[in-house]
């Protein structure tokens, strides 16, 4: 199974990129590497580029460990017999990848996959968007 946010644009190639880490029997899920196409739009779209770049080196220091904690939603993919739906509150692909790795599986980061976004370019559109997240969020709990 193949999750990805509404806008991201996924490299087609995502999925033979994916399909090929399977082979492993102890890999459960496989995220992609988001890219922000647009850092240079303003201020806040390149804080939020370099904020990404950092989330992403995280990643690649976990992996080192063996597993990553968990997937962003951009793009990542999982064995379908291990997805677990996530009660409505939960954030969803911390969640779904969280519980592979309960489970013993391995979250690993796909080198050669990667999906596309543009950033926010104002601090605004950010506010306005994660004040939207919030209100979807308390609204699936009431």
């Amino acid at each position: 199974m193949i999750f990805t946010d509404a806008n991201v644009l996924m490299d087609m190639e995502c999925v033979r990129d994916f399909r090929r880490y399977f082979a492993d029997p102890e890999i459960g899920c496989v995220c992609g590497n988001l890219v922000y196409t647009n850092d240079g739009a303003s201020v806040t779209a390149s804080s939020g580029s370099v904020y990404w770049r950092f989330e992403e080196a995280i990643k690649k220091l976990e992996m080192e460990s063996g597993s990553m904690m968990g997937a962003d939603g951009s793009v990542f993919a999982i064995r379908r017999s291990l997805h677990n739906p996530p009660p409505e509150h939960i954030i969803d692909d911390m969640y779904v990848s969280l519980m592979i790795l309960c489970n013993g599986y391995r979250v690993i980061q796909a080198s050669d996959a990667f999906a596309y976004e543009e950033s926010v370019v104002s601090a605004g559109e950010e506010f306005r968007r994660r004040y939207a997240l919030r209100v979807r969020r308390s609204m699936s709990t009431a």
